[in-house]
């Protein structure tokens, strides 16, 4: 909602349904565009993935050396982090040490990842207000990691990049597992990037960077608006437009 009237103001917009507003109730709008709702949902899910596989992978390690530590799996992210890293590292060092190493990668990339997840889903969000105008205000959320203060921008770019190396990670630890005769089991299966831009650039789709490729739109028919004698070409036409004129 927002108030257009008001032009000395800057604005923003909440969303909500009707549907749960109920009387005698108070309700706290977080004032996020909808976009970045939805991302901020996506960088969540996925976490969520890969520390379920994560837990998998530990668990397995332990039955196939016969080790039981009671209530690992309530252990926060860091404990065990650290202790799939001693398990790999006495497991697979000697034996398989490129493997260790990807490994260990795999753990460092997931810290970095982890205070920016933590930090869009439990931080204190925060937003600016720029002067009166056509601007929209800026949002970012606060936290603490390692002691020191933290900060990620709530924006689609930066909420876009963080739900894909989040599912990134988790497909290079199935593909990690994979390599040294590992199985993953369960739901979901990681893809290779390959595939899916080669269906991206080679189908046709209204999105494909190719304009051969996209599908023809649809010719009007003759009375809604067109010249009836005039033939419809499947694409806008720029004719002698100059450069900077509009379409």
């Amino acid at each position: 909602m927002s108030n257009p009237s008001d032009e000395n103001k800057s604005q923003v917009t909440v969303s909500f349904n009707v549907q749960y507003l109920k009387k005698g109730a108070h309700i706290v709008f977080l004032p996020v565009p909808d976009a970045e709702l939805r991302l901020i949902g996506l960088v969540a899910a996925h976490w969520g993935t890969f520390e379920v596989q994560l837990n998998s992978l530990i668990a397995s390690i332990l039955a196939s050396i016969g080790q039981v530590t009671e209530g690992w799996e309530r252990l926060g992210f860091k404990k065990r982090k650290e202790m799939l890293a001693d398990l790999i590292k006495e497991q697979l060092a000697k034996d398989l040490p490129e493997t260790e190493r990807r490994y260990r990668k795999l753990l460092g990339d997931a810290a970095d990842l982890y205070w920016r997840r933590n930090t869009v889903a439990h931080g204190q969000y925060r937003v600016t207000f720029p002067p009166a105008g056509s601007e929209p205000p800026s949002f970012w959320a606060e936290s603490f990691y390692k002691n020191r203060p933290v900060r990620v921008d709530i924006n689609v770019p930066t909420l876009e990049k963080l739900w894909h190396d989040i599912a990134h990670l988790t497909g290079e630890l199935q593909q990690i597992v994979k390599s040294h005769g590992g199985t993953v089991s369960g739901w979901p299966q990681a893809w290779p990037d390959e595939q899916i831009l080669r269906v991206y650039t080679e189908t046709i789709h209204p999105w494909n960077p190719n304009p051969d490729m996209r599908p023809p739109q649809p010719v009007k028919p003759a009375g809604e608006g067109s010249n009836p004698s005039k033939p419809q070409a499947p694409f806008p036409q720029r004719g002698n437009q100059r450069d900077g004129e509009p379409s």
